[in-house]
């Protein structure tokens, strides 16, 4: 399975439309449709029910599960790229709510620098 199969089945579920999601991601509406076969290799379920004179699909329960599941695994997969990256470059990310990220970062920032080399 690949995780691009992944991420074009959330975008299709997302958006209803097999010509859409081929249009998001440049590729013809047939590679969609193949992606979908895949997974449902895969998988050996079927994913969807199509209704070709309305050009709708129904999520059938095991698509809604591999749905469901999909947007985590994209996350996790993202965020495990990140942290590889983060730590090759040794970088860390943090995040402040705007009301209370003007109040602490000013305070944290002198305290921080000290705590890594400056390169120079």
């Amino acid at each position: 399975m690949k995780i691009q199969d992944l991420i074009y089945f959330k975008h299709l579920v997302d958006s209803t439309s097999f010509t859409k999601t081929a249009e998001t991601f440049f590729v013809s509406q047939p590679s969609i449709s193949l992606t979908l076969k895949r997974l449902e290799e895969e998988f050996n379920v079927q994913l969807i029910t199509r209704d070709r004179t309305s050009r709708n699909f129904q999520l059938r329960p095991e698509g809604e599960i591999l749905y469901k599941n999909a947007g985590k695994i994209i996350d996790l997969l993202t965020a495990t790229k990140q942290e590889m990256d983060n730590l090759e470059t040794q970088t860390v990310q943090l995040g402040f709510l705007p009301t209370i990220g003007g109040f602490y970062l000013p305070k944290m920032l002198p305290a921080m620098s000290k705590l890594t080399p400056i390169y120079t």
